[in-house]
């Protein structure tokens, strides 16, 4: 190496890589300072009368109601990986349902470790390329970016089910961005089906050859139509499994949601928020959007808190599960 290319600056992206976990931290930091400074963590007490704090509202939670919301809550990861193993279809990747719930329990336990659910991601794709060594890893990738748009898109489709089921009112610009989601995804999944796209002249490079061509195999299969439609109606089943839950999680804690829609639309837009690439678990920008949305639907900040951070606990039990799975695996 000459003393010129030593001293050479970094490049653009690894400028990005190095402030992006500062900036990462600095968002959830800010979030979890908006939650503190509007939660009251014990009762406050006035003239007026008493409001119920945090420590209060978690000590009043009805167990039964809990225990029914966790039961529900391992359900919904059986029916998502049951969604995952029929999207695998289109990636001739042959999975039995067992082992695919083994592998969405163990990543679960890596999106603990890692932001936005990447780990547990990344888990996936190396446990079916390990054990489909004929299948490309990109068509794998792929199964699982679509497993995750098609849980973002039922999601939506149900909470816009749940404001016209309810008619709730003045929905502003959040309505506007959840009704937004199933359209652009299904023009995205038109453009990547198309034949002009499959042979534009950028697609004959080698990395378009190595990583793009199997993604555009992979959603033009032949079957991809009657597999697309079992994925969809399995992840609505897991969509109204997951807001389900938090309704439950919601009457446990003896909380009369009005408008009702408020809390499917808000769960909905406080999961993406979730998804983005701040501290693990989304601390932070997950319990702040809750606090936001939940307040929509005239329940206070200390229930929504409560619903975030009980929804986290059952993550993390689930987790523990995957993790001592995969130690199990180690020693198998």
């Amino acid at each position: 190496m000459t003393a010129a290319s030593a001293e050479s600056p970094p490049a653009p992206a690894s400028r990005l890589r190095r402030w992006r976990r500062p900036l990462s931290w600095g968002v959830s930091i800010v979030a979890i300072s908006l939650v503190v400074w509007m939660l009251p963590i014990r009762d406050k007490c006035t003239e007026a009368g008493c409001e119920a704090g945090l420590l209060s509202t978690l000590a009043g939670m009805r167990a039964h109601l809990v225990a029914l919301a966790f039961a529900l809550y391992l359900l919904g990861t059986l029916v998502w990986a049951a969604r995952w193993r029929a999207l695998l279809r289109m990636a001739h990747a042959d999975v039995t349902l067992r082992a695919a719930w083994r592998i969405t329990l163990e990543a679960q336990a890596g999106g603990v470790l890692l932001p936005s659910g990447v780990g547990g991601d990344a888990l996936r794709v190396a446990y079916v390329v390990s054990h489909c060594r004929d299948v490309s890893s990109a068509k794998i990738v792929a199964s699982v970016v679509v497993d995750r748009a098609l849980g973002l898109v039922t999601m939506s489709l149900l909470a816009m089910g749940a404001f016209a089921a309810f008619g709730a009112r003045d929905v502003g610009a959040a309505f506007a961005v959840v009704a937004a989601i199933p359209v652009l995804a299904l023009v995205l999944w038109a453009v990547l089906r198309s034949e002009r796209l499959a042979h534009h002249p950028w697609l004959q490079g080698r990395f378009a050859t190595r990583f793009v061509r199997p993604v555009l195999e992979y959603t033009s299969h032949s079957d991809g139509g009657a597999v697309l439609a079992r994925g969809v109606f399995l992840s609505l089943l897991v969509s109204a499994i997951q807001l389900g839950v938090v309704r439950l999680l919601v009457a446990a804690l003896g909380a009369t949601p009005v408008p009702e829609a408020w809390v499917y639309l808000g769960t909905t837009l406080a999961m993406m928020v979730a998804a983005l690439p701040a501290l693990p678990g989304g601390w932070g920008t997950a319990d702040a959007a809750f606090v936001v949305f939940f307040a929509r639907a005239g329940l206070a900040a200390p229930v929504a808190v409560a619903v975030c951070t009980t929804y986290r606990v059952f993550w993390y039990a689930v987790a523990c599960v995957g993790a001592v799975s995969t130690l199990l695996r180690r020693t198998e």
